[in-house]
């Protein structure tokens, strides 16, 4: 029976150490499979706490599940119409000198999410800087303004699409017509694994203008 017992011990030892091939003749892992690998419709794919990933990774591949068959497959990111986050940059030309009031994007509020990063405003063909145009004092005297702008992305709730504005405040206008940059990032909700409230932060009139606010959710520490 001792015998028996060490025969049997090594062969289901062998056995916990073979590499099993799916779909191959020829496995280089423990489980090699050439294939892809189906979840049920109603099953769920769960990665706990997988933590920060400090390897290389320029050879590593994504798995995706393909919601038409619930198939797990490998990410090609050159076979996606779009990145998760692209960016452009958008050149107005000769913009009135009341701003850029409403510019349709024609992107879909669904399926990506919009925000401008960052502008350049110029007078129309002069590559120099703009300043506000106004009125003051008893006699209406025309001074300018030091530029205050208000700019900003939005959701337009008939056409569900993002509308891009750069305007002076105060219903003030620019000196001229204007050529106008806006650097705008545009980022696909389905990899937006999480997004914030807004952040409510009450200054208590702090005229030193510091002040704290709690993390967003998911920022690393």
């Amino acid at each position: 029976m001792k015998k028996i017992f060490i025969i049997y011990t090594c062969i289901f030892s062998q056995f916990l150490l073979a590499q099993v091939g799916i779909g191959t003749d020829n496995p280089q892992a423990t489980l090699d499979i050439n294939g892809n690998l189906k979840i049920h419709e109603n099953g769920k794919l769960y990665l706990e706490n997988p933590g920060l990933y400090n390897n290389q990774s320029s050879s590593s591949l994504m798995i995706v599940k393909d919601l038409s068959d619930n198939t797990l497959k490998k990410f090609n990111p050159e076979s996606m119409p779009f990145s998760s986050v692209s960016f452009t940059t958008y050149f107005f030309d000769n913009v009135d000198e009341s701003g850029l009031l409403s510019y349709d994007t024609k992107i879909n509020a669904d399926r990506f999410h919009v925000c401008i990063g960052g502008y350049r405003v110029l007078k129309h063909d002069g590559d120099t800087s703009i300043s506000l145009s106004g009125t003051t004092g008893s006699d209406n005297s025309t001074i300018n303004y030091l530029p205050l702008y208000n700019s900003r992305a939005y959701v337009n709730p008939a056409t569900n699409t993002w509308i891009l504005t750069f305007r002076p405040n105060s219903g003030r206008v620019f000196e001229s017509n204007i050529d106008l940059y806006l650097n705008v990032s545009i980022y696909f909700k389905n990899f937006l694994t999480k997004t914030n409230s807004p952040i409510v932060v009450n200054m208590n009139a702090n005229t030193s203008g510091e002040g704290s606010a709690p993390s967003p959710d998911g920022a690393m520490p």
